[in-house]
């Protein structure tokens, strides 16, 4: 068709003239439309585009642009439609149409070219044929459906998919990722992966984590074991070293490295696992016997002495006999644990005969003692020896209980501790040590 004669813009408005086509250094704009009919035709000198006005209404002009030699059309309408097209004898198909789309087929390829400047390629079906009103539909093999609706193209992977897709990087420092994403917010949405095999197939399915040439493992189901879920340091869950498994047909009971299974279970309180050494393991009462639980210590560094008598005979000494050396509170935390007493000093005496000096351990105010020894001195000023007590009691309660050390002469000569001659030796450090430790029993 010849350009208008004089521009479209100078006509009369709604004069009636046929579709033409009109060039301007521009582009059109909405308010290009008075004298304008649908299906006009404007070129772009200035970007040798074309455009088609494809809507006049409100006082609006649609312009589309059709096809160019610079930039790629912001929308396209591509062929869609729903007649099948099927690819010849030669497995070729070549597909041309219109409206700034070109589409070209080779074997297994499909390719769109927008504008000359943007070219995207699909793996779909081949064949030759040319579209029946600039509609088509491509069917058939390697998985994948192409279609188009509106201002779209859809590329489909049909289901079920089947060959392998590779996805892979070749340049260097640059991530490759997979994702999967759903962006709406309503609380029925979701967003989910699914891999799995046909009902009653033997096959596995699982996901491999491999750093190439050098380390496999894998997590998913092995259907040769009961269909339990495994990871291991192979290339499928039934290959390689068990790491872990988890059994469906045992109240899906932990297994690790093959070796022991975790109890299905919490225990009770205070309870601890426990091995039978053959991969049983199981949740026990904390029975550890001989641990600390505490323990208390008084440290007695002043110069004592005392001439009180204790009878060095064959009678219990009494609480009332002697002189104190020390006394220690503790609160035991069970009335069925074990308490330790020891008690270590060094004693001397200033007489200048043998002398024998009885140390007791008496529990809170009971008259008997609980423990005694008896040290004896030589016929000599500032004789020494050391002391040393350990008993053994079951605390009883968990009430605070006390325990003391008295001290005595056999036959009222005067005796020591941590020190002799009348006073203090060694500067206070060798001092005398009471202490009490409670134990599990």
């Amino acid at each position: 068709m010849p350009f208008f004669e004089t521009g479209p813009l100078n006509y009369r408005p709604n004069s009636a003239n046929s579709l033409k086509r009109f060039q301007l250094d521009r582009a059109p704009t909405s308010a290009d439309y008075k004298n304008f009919n649908l299906g006009d035709l404007w070129l772009d000198t200035d970007s040798n585009d074309w455009w088609i006005l494809c809507d006049i209404s409100s006082a609006s002009g649609t312009w589309r642009k059709l096809a160019g030699t610079s930039g790629a059309s912001e929308s396209f309408i591509v062929d869609s439609g729903t007649s099948p097209v099927i690819p010849d004898t030669n497995n070729e198909v070549t597909i041309t149409g219109g409206t700034g789309l070109e589409t070209v087929g080779s074997t297994n390829t499909i390719t769109i070219n927008i504008d000359d400047d943007l070219a995207q390629t699909y793996t779909t079906d081949s064949g030759t044929a040319t579209p029946t009103a600039n509609n088509i539909d491509i069917l058939g093999g390697n998985g994948t459906a192409t279609g188009g609706a509106g201002d779209k193209v859809s590329v489909i992977m049909q289901s079920p998919f089947v060959g392998d897709w590779d996805f892979k990087n070749t340049t260097a420092a640059t991530p490759v990722t997979l994702s999967v994403s759903n962006d709406d917010t309503d609380a029925t949405s979701f967003s989910s992966l699914v891999i799995g095999v046909a009902n009653g197939s033997l096959a596995d399915t699982f996901t491999s984590f491999e750093i190439t040439g050098t380390k496999t493992y894998s997590l998913g189901i092995d259907n040769s074991d009961s269909d339990k879920i495994k990871l291991t340091d192979g290339s499928d869950p039934s290959s390689g070293n068990e790491i872990l498994s988890i059994d469906p047909t045992s109240s899906n009971a932990i297994t690790i490295n093959n070796a022991y299974t975790l109890p299905t279970a919490d225990g009770s309180a205070d309870q601890v696992l426990t091995t039978n050494g053959a991969g049983v393991v199981t949740w026990e009462s904390n029975s550890t016997t001989g641990t600390v639980v505490q323990q208390v210590r008084s440290d007695v560094s002043t110069y004592l002495s005392t001439t009180s008598i204790v009878p060095f005979d064959d009678t219990i000494p009494q609480i009332s006999e002697g002189s104190s050396a020390d006394s220690l509170i503790i609160t035991p935390s069970d009335a069925s644990n074990i308490l330790l007493i020891e008690y270590t000093a060094w004693s001397s005496s200033t007489a200048a005969s043998v002398t024998s000096a009885v140390f007791s351990i008496f529990r809170d105010s009971g008259v008997n003692a609980i423990q005694s020894c008896v040290t004896a001195f030589p016929a000599a000023s500032q004789s020494t020896t050391t002391v040393k007590m350990r008993h053994y009691v079951t605390a009883g309660s968990t009430s605070p209980t006390t325990f003391s050390i008295r001290y005595g002469s056999s036959n009222g000569l005067r005796v020591a501790i941590n020190g002799a001659g009348g006073g203090r030796k060694l500067g206070g450090s060798a001092a005398a040590t009471l202490t009490i430790t409670e134990y599990t029993p």
